[in-house]
């Protein structure tokens, strides 16, 4: 078995799985009580840091800029593929290409990489998401995506009917 595989779960299925957990499953359960995105996407954001459970602030304000990121992505485009995508490219760049931390989870990447611990330059144990460095790639990310053309909107997404 392969280093990288024996360390560290696949990308793709943590990040299908977080995603359908906390986008199509979270969002749409929550919408029945409030249908102000901001609110969901704050709510949403929050729970997805708390479940990564940070240890420090650093930790804390990645987890929940990520949980922005993919909840954007998410109301942005009006499908779950596109947060799918960004939290896959994430996991996979930071774990099985350069080698760090991913999450805590150590892994082996392509490159070789020791990084120094050091919290708040580099996530240290976490792996760079845990550090400021993190926070400002996921909210480069977030401009990104804010400024990205939106698909044409469905006027029905996360619309459910209320019981009378």
């Amino acid at each position: 078995m392969d280093k990288v595989a024996s360390r560290f779960p696949d990308p793709l299925a943590v990040s299908l799985y977080e995603e359908f957990i906390f986008r199509a499953l979270m969002f749409s359960s929550l919408v029945t009580l409030t249908p102000d995105r901001r609110v969901l996407l704050g709510v949403s954001s929050l729970i997805f840091c708390l479940a990564h459970f940070p240890s420090d602030i650093a930790t804390f304000v990645s987890y929940f800029v990520g949980g922005l990121v993919y909840g954007y992505a998410f109301l942005k485009f009006q499908s779950l593929w596109v947060p799918v995508g960004i939290h896959f490219a994430w996991n996979f760049f930071q774990g099985q290409v350069f080698g760090f931390p991913v999450s805590g989870i150590p892994s082996y990447g392509l490159l070789s990489t020791s990084i120094a611990p050091d919290a708040y330059l580099n996530g240290g144990e976490i792996g760079p998401e845990g550090s400021m460095v993190g926070v400002l790639a996921r909210l480069i990310i977030l401009s990104w995506l804010f400024l990205s053309p939106a698909m044409q909107e469905n006027d029905s997404f996360l619309i459910f009917k209320r019981k009378p």
